[in-house]
């Protein structure tokens, strides 16, 4: 699905390719700007969800593909392809490619829950898991101030990442396949 000669680094695959490797929502991610990511920190910084401001930190290989897309002094990692403002809305784009690899009931959303999983499956907590993914916690202190990426999570971050990639590196034809099923 991702490693089509045809799809190989258009804006979509970018952005599904970033969905696997972070559990970010796919509005999340579409609407990823450059100043949210913090390199030496090794995570987003994100300014607007659906919980309100997130820190979330990411694996080496995500940092590694944000770092391989272009950014020629654009505001947004995933800019519109018209000479306007603002994030490119790629939804459309994304839903083609589940449906071109035979995917029609999966769509960007199941690869957040695959990152979840496999989370699990590595034997994070739901505490690490739920820190990965953003969910919103019940303190004020948790929810008012800015956290710094705790070593615990970034190597979180890394290990679920480092896994969904070999795998979405796989040659095997079903490996996306077997990634959502989870």
């Amino acid at each position: 699905m991702l490693n089509g000669s045809h799809t190989r680094n258009t804006p979509a695959v970018n952005l599904l390719r970033l969905i696997a490797l972070t559990g970010l929502r796919l509005g999340e991610a579409s609407t990823l700007k450059w100043s949210e990511i913090d390199e030496l920190g090794q995570c987003l910084r994100l300014e607007r969800t659906k919980t309100g401001r997130s820190t979330r930190p990411i694996g080496k290989v995500a940092m590694h593909l944000l770092s391989s897309i272009a950014h020629a002094d654009r505001e947004w990692v995933f800019p519109r392809s018209d000479d306007q403002r603002g994030p490119s809305d790629l939804k459309k784009a994304v839903a083609q490619l589940f449906d071109a690899a035979d995917l029609t009931d999966a769509r960007s959303h199941d690869l957040r829950r695959t990152f979840a999983s496999a989370a699990a499956d590595l034997g994070f907590g739901d505490a690490t898991i739920a820190e990965l993914l953003g969910h919103a916690r019940r303190g004020v202190t948790e929810r008012h101030y800015v956290r710094r990426s705790d070593p615990v999570l970034l190597a979180a971050a890394d290990k679920v990442a480092a896994q969904i990639s070999m795998a979405l590196a796989a040659s095997l034809p079903n490996a996306a396949q077997a990634l959502l099923k989870r």
